[in-house]
């Protein structure tokens, strides 16, 4: 168990965003996913992000916030919002990472990625 942990790295991500319409709402799906063996520092010791727990996501820019939520495995995030996204622009991922299963929340780790409509 890691007490006390916090992240201070960027670690290397892919994000594949798909979207649809439904009732008049962007729906916006997200996959976000990273390498396995990258790693995260967490408390002066380097820990590879495969052995850490991802609590939730977000996507946000300015008051717009979109929570990725059904945590699938330990490299993938899946979540569906309304929400206004523009073509274009860029939004802000941030995860947080549980290192020690306890649900306490520790420092983000994020990454600002685009994110195109289809």
């Amino acid at each position: 168990m890691i007490e006390g942990a916090t992240t201070t790295s960027i670690f290397t991500s892919t994000f594949k965003p798909t979207t649809e319409f439904k009732n008049g709402s962007i729906i916006f799906q997200a996959n976000f996913q990273w390498d396995a063996n990258d790693m995260v520092l967490l408390d002066g010791a380097w820990t590879k992000i495969s052995e850490l727990t991802v609590a939730n996501a977000t996507i946000s820019e300015d008051s717009k916030t979109l929570t990725l939520t059904n945590v699938n495995t330990t490299n993938e995030i899946r979540g569906r919002a309304s929400t206004n996204i523009v073509q274009g622009q860029p939004y802000e991922v941030t995860m947080i990472v549980d290192a020690d299963g306890s649900g306490n929340q520790y420092s983000p780790v994020s990454q600002k990625l685009p994110v195109s409509m289809k």
